[in-house]
Parts: structure tokens; sequence; C-alpha cells
């Protein structure tokens, strides 16, 4: 066993562009931070994936799965390390993905992926460097070693320098008090009081049996049309069917121009994944294309979609 532990970790969090290669992007943001040791995990999905597994009898990696698709991506864990001065990622993730007989879970590590959207966090060691090797006799690209890396120590913290000293002007001789004849006071003016200010007469308020009896009376309405029945719900919603099916993962969609196809996910009700005859998936904006439910067969919900309307 070989090991180390590190004291010195930082962490990078971010995402993955739409569109953008996962490997090749973690590979070049750790060799633009200087990554020689860390992990790494992410979730998200993926349009189209490779993926490989370590073959005993042949001692080498072959790709087991490389296709497209919309990939949910359950768990991706790994590590980073160097084959000399190139970085390596090993990346081991756990894919689901719908197929003919429903969700399928596909794994093994990860070669290339194209994000559809993609999450990750990827922890740094600052004071570790893992190195791997190519073992001749198992074919694996094994851990070869862990070592530490001399970090510089944090600088010391500089005092503040001490403010230079002022000079001090003498204190001023206290002033001498000087005796003052008081003056002479005034006769005092006689106090004239205010005329009082008759209080309010308070007018006849309103008892509680007039309340009781106000608020008892029905309402006088002046407005024409006063008295009419009003529409119920009933009358409002009689053109609307409330038990139409919402558009969902598994439900047929006939497309004008798709033809028959098959909707695999739905994205916050502004988006349809839907799988094409040919078996490629197509993502579609609810946005333009109108989705009206048309008949259930065999348990199914088909829909009709609508350009242009």
């Amino acid at each position: 066993m070989i090991f180390q532990e590190t004291t010195r970790t930082r962490r990078l969090v971010g995402r993955i562009e739409e569109g953008e290669e996962f490997v090749s992007a973690i590979t070049k943001l750790c060799q633009e931070h200087d990554v020689g040791a860390g992990r790494i995990e992410a979730i998200g999905s993926f349009s189209q994936v490779e993926l490989a597994r370590f073959d005993p009898v042949s001692a080498t990696y072959k790709a087991t799965l490389s296709a497209e698709g919309c990939f949910e991506l359950i768990s991706l864990q790994g590590n980073i390390s160097k084959l000399g001065d190139a970085v390596v990622p090993r990346l081991e993730c756990l894919l689901s993905v719908e197929g003919p007989a429903g969700a399928q879970f596909v794994s093994g590590q990860l070669r290339s992926a194209k994000a559809i959207s993609c999450e990750f966090v990827l922890d740094i060691f600052e004071d570790l460097a893992i190195e791997r090797k190519l073992d001749p006799e198992t074919g694996r690209l094994k851990m070869r070693s862990i070592t530490r890396v001399e970090l510089p120590a944090p600088a010391a913290p500089v005092a503040p320098a001490a403010a230079p000293a002022r000079d001090v002007a003498p204190a001023a001789p206290a002033p001498q008090k000087v005796a003052h004849k008081p003056a002479p006071q005034a006769a005092p003016e006689p106090v004239t009081q205010p005329e009082a200010t008759p209080a309010p007469i308070a007018g006849k308020g309103l008892s509680w049996k007039d309340a009781v009896a106000e608020t008892a009376a029905p309402e006088r309405s002046s407005a024409p049309g006063a008295g009419a029945k009003r529409p119920s719900a009933t009358d409002l919603y009689a053109d609307v069917d409330l038990e139409e099916p919402a558009i969902q993962a598994g439900d047929i969609l006939e497309h004008p121009k798709l033809g028959r196809c098959r909707v695999i996910k739905i994205d916050d009700g502004e988006y349809a994944h839907v799988r094409l005859p040919r078996g490629r998936i197509r993502k579609l904006s609810l946005d333009i294309v109108d989705v009206e439910f048309d008949r259930d067969e065999d348990g199914r919900s088909v829909f009709r979609a609508i350009i242009g309307r």
C-alpha cells in the first residue's frame, strides 16, 4: 500500500457548456491550474458517450460503448494524476439511458462525452503529486507513486510601522476668573391666562345594535343588471377538457415531418426529447410545436404535433 496525507486543498466548482467535450475540458482545466493530484465528481447529462473497460485476457482497455442519445449521469467519480508531463483524469461513471425495454444502465471508464448539462466539483491536492505508470505485466495504468510537494511557507505578517511622535504644544495658562456684578432684575410681567377652548360636541355614534342591523341588511346595488344570476364554473369551462392528459416520457408523438416518435424526456415543460423512428434523439421546443392529445393506444397516450398554428 502507498498513501500520503494532504493538508493543502483547493476546490474548483464549475459547469461544462452544452456541446463541450467533458474529458477534454477537465484535462485543459487541470493543465491551466497546474493540478498534479486531485479528485473530481460530476452530475448532469450527455448527448454522446464513449466508455471503455479493462480486458484482463488481452491486458488492454477496450471500448464497450460509443453511442448518441440522452444519457443521464447518475454518478461520476475519479482522480487526477500525471503520466510524465501529461494530465491523466481517470473517470468512472454510471449512466442511465432509455432503451426499448425502458431505462437501462451502463457503466465504465469515461473516455469521451459531449455535455448537455454538466456540473462538476474538482478538489486539488496542492501538496501532493500522483504519478502513473503502465504496468507491463498487467497492462494497467497503475498509481506508481504519491509524493509530497514542498510548498513555500506563508509569509509572516508584517507589523504596522509606529506613527512618528508629534510635538506637544505647552498648555495655555488657565484664564483668571473675573468677578461680575449681578445685573439688576426686571420686574416680572403679568401672566395672561389663555382663553379656555370649548370642548367639541360629540356626535351620535353607531350603536352595536345599529351596527348589527346595518351589517345584516341586504346589499343594494344601483348597477344595471343587479340581481342577475352569475355564471358558474361549469358554464365558464364547459368547452375545456379538464381531463386531457399532459405529454410525458413514454408517450407517442406523431410529427408531420419526423414521423411517429417516442417521448424520452420533458424539460420543465419547454422542451421534449424524442426518439425518431431511426433511433436518433431530437430536441423539440414546445414553444414552437403545439402538442394536442389525440387518443390512447395500447396503454400509451398519443399526441399530434402541430406546427405553425
